[in-house]
């Protein structure tokens, strides 16, 4: 809402009586001939916010009303931060807002005797800002302002500065910053060496409903262009929750990032939360919370609290931050098992399996693309197994693993069908796994333990018995 900026400036007159009941200083007599104004507005139509700059401009100036007072010199004005509304230079009741003078921005356009523009030197001591005309060094010097019948230096010269609000008081309803400046007639002598009378002004502002922007960025270690769910909750503004879809900006998708938007929050008071909602399965989530350099404003920016798994921004004044959330891939595995069906250990069988396994589709690191890796292994004993750790499955395809054992003896029968094409699942689901089987032949026969044996003769015998009484 734009607001105008109100100016108020009040001008020392004659009498002795005004001068000491505006400013407690001594006047001399020739003094009304040189009296100092003071104008002072803000340099902008607005709208002016939080943690924004406010340019204010002051008018120096001389009101000239004959005798032989041509001219006064400066020697340095003051400026008084956050009074109360009503309030005269140098009185200032400070109001509990946070506001800041921005030493580096002082400019002028007024000079001294010899035509040039001198230095400032800024003091503050508790809320009270001193802007000291200088020469190179730090010296004293005065700006010169003529009366109005000379051309040269001018009647009137400017200066301006930008004073930032960074802070609200909660019982500061309306909004409105008041500002003071002045000086007294001690800091202002006319050319008759007289001390000039004292000037002073008023300037305040109105400050527009705050808003603040908080940009929302993803990124998947392995670029999955997936759309997730980005969230923002706030304990006050509007609105007080919202959410959008985001995705990774690496693959061009619709929704690189997002900006939540809060408006209509008390200055300091602000507490949001961001998050992504419903991790993606295979993925960990971590959050990097930060506010815009030089722009956004916040009592504390976490993004580790172990209560929370998000981005966390408390008393936020205003202006922009960031919060950047990301997906690191969970690594997966490939098992291979093996099993000796049979008494291959009685038939003194030597039990090795030498194992190819290959994996397809997978990724090596969280951060790289598909591939396929392939490798060797030997299993021993009656059963056995080996584990193929740090393989990521890839969002792009089917990622699956094989193994298949190299038979070194003839008389060993293989079986890998349950270690073709084995897929490889996203965490937290456990890694794939499979068994190979073998068996023992001898002369196609299969071995048999001695139980085994005994009944094969017992058949073979009853067999024969049979045949025999049929036939005698």
């Amino acid at each position: 809402m734009k607001h105008p900026s109100k100016s108020r400036f009040i001008t020392a007159l004659l009498p002795a009586l005004a001068v000491a009941a505006f400013l407690p200083v001594e006047v001399s007599a020739q003094a009304g001939n040189c009296n100092a104004s003071l104008e002072a507005e803000v340099d902008a139509t607005g709208p002016f916010r939080v943690g924004e700059p406010v340019p204010i401009k002051l008018t120096l100036g001389l009101d000239y009303s004959g005798g032989n007072a041509n001219y006064i010199d400066i020697n340095h004005f003051e400026y008084l931060l956050d009074c109360g509304e009503g309030e005269t230079y140098p009185a200032c009741t400070p109001q509990g807002n946070t506001v800041v003078f921005d030493h580096a921005s002082v400019q002028t356009t007024c000079t001294d005797a010899q035509g040039n523009t001198p230095a400032t030197l800024i003091t503050m001591d508790d809320g009270l800002i001193t802007v000291d005309f200088t020469v190179q060094g730090g010296d004293p010097a005065a700006i010169r302002i003529a009366e109005p019948s000379l051309v040269e230096p001018p009647n009137t010269c400017e200066v301006t500065f930008d004073v930032q609000v960074d802070g609200l008081s909660a019982s500061n309803q309306t909004r409105e910053i008041v500002e003071l400046t002045g000086w007294s007639g001690l800091d202002a002598v006319c050319e008759n060496e007289a001390p000039a009378s004292g000037a002073a002004a008023s300037v305040d502002f109105m400050l527009e409903n705050p808003n603040v922007v908080f940009w929302v960025r993803k990124d998947f270690s392995d670029d999955n262009p997936m759309a997730v769910n980005a969230q923002i909750q706030c304990n006050t503004g509007l609105p007080v929750q919202q959410s959008s879809p985001l995705s990774d900006p690496v693959n061009g998708e619709s929704f690189p990032f997002v900006g939540f938007v809060v408006y209509a929050f008390s200055p300091g008071f602000l507490k949001c939360w961001i998050w992504e909602e419903e991790v993606p399965a295979g993925y960990v989530e971590s959050y990097d919370a930060s506010a815009v350099p030089n722009n956004g404003i916040a009592g504390d920016i976490i993004d580790d609290d172990p209560d929370f798994s998000g981005c966390i921004f408390d008393e936020v004044v205003g202006g922009w931050f960031n919060c950047n959330i990301s997906n690191e891939l969970l690594p997966s595995s490939f098992t291979v098992n093996k099993e000796w069906l049979g008494d291959a250990l009685e038939n003194d069988v030597d039990l090795v399996a030498p194992i190819n396994w290959s994996c397809h589709n997978v990724l090596t690191s969280p951060s790289r693309g598909p591939t396929t890796v392939r490798g060797r292994f030997t299993l021993y004993g009656a059963t056995d197994s080996q584990t193929i750790s740090n393989i990521y499955p890839w969002w792009g395809g089917t990622s699956y693993c094989t193994a298949n054992e190299q038979i070194i003896d003839s008389y060993v029968e293989s079986d890998n069908s349950e270690c073709s094409d084995v897929s490889i699942p996203f965490a937290p689901a456990p890694g794939a796994e499979c068994t190979i089987y073998n068996t023992v032949f001898f002369e196609g026969i299969p071995t048999l333990s001695k139980q085994g044996l005994a009944l094969l003769v017992l058949l073979m015998f009853g067999v024969g018995l049979v045949g025999f009484r049929r036939f005698a």
